[in-house]
């Protein structure tokens, strides 16, 4: 849809040639040709302003995925820091970690992956969120 204000004007100007071959200024070529180069440049102008509209949407859409993956990171530095600031976590041991052995970085970072696929859905070896299913059960 082209601006209003642009439309008008190439109405204006469309307007004009028909005065100017009514007065006998320009020949019945020349309008032809004349109207021809309006006809393409309202067409150009329409297919900018379609375009134009397809970047705001696509923008749009880009600011709400970017406001969903903020809020996710969010969940997930919540989760971590409430898992990290465990005490079997931190170092301090207990006297059942006592018994087993320290835990070491990499099994503390293993469980805390194991509950993070849980706690979003994820299945085995899957990096992405899993899709809500349908009330047909469907995904």
């Amino acid at each position: 849809m082209i601006n209003a204000q642009i439309e008008r004007r190439l109405l204006r100007e469309e307007t004009r040639l028909l005065a100017a071959y009514q007065a006998e200024v320009i020949t019945l070529v020349e309008l032809r040709q004349r109207r021809q180069l309006l006809a393409q440049r309202r067409q150009a102008l329409q297919e900018q302003s379609a375009e134009q509209a397809r970047l705001r949407q696509r923008q749009l859409q880009a600011h709400t995925l970017l406001a969903d993956l903020t809020q996710f990171c969010a969940r997930v530095r919540g989760r971590l820091s409430a898992r990290l600031s465990e005490p079997s976590l931190r170092g301090v041991n207990s006297v059942d970690d006592r018994r087993r052995g320290p835990r070491d970085a990499s099994q503390a970072t293993q469980r805390i992956v194991q509950e993070l696929h849980a706690a979003f859905n994820l299945g085995r070896g899957h990096r992405r969120i899993a899709q809500p299913q349908a009330a047909d059960g469907r995904r």
